[in-house]
């Protein structure tokens, strides 16, 4: 709303272990959520740590 680019860094954070109980090493699967959820609604950029499977997610996002 405010013209600005929106950037996500959800990667593995903290939240995702609050939310899941998993370990940072397991967080894979909620970090892809996370970026699933976020592009849909229009975010601009993702920083991720899983570059290869995060793009693989924009990439069938954007193929929809």
């Amino acid at each position: 709303a405010l013209g600005y680019p929106v950037l996500l860094g959800a990667s593995r954070k903290s939240f995702i272990g609050h939310l899941t109980g998993v370990p940072v090493e397991e967080r894979l699967p909620a970090s892809l959520a996370s970026v699933t959820m976020a592009v849909l609604q229009g975010t601009d950029l993702v920083r991720v740590h899983d570059v290869a499977e995060t793009k693989q997610v924009i990439r069938l996002i954007e193929a929809a």
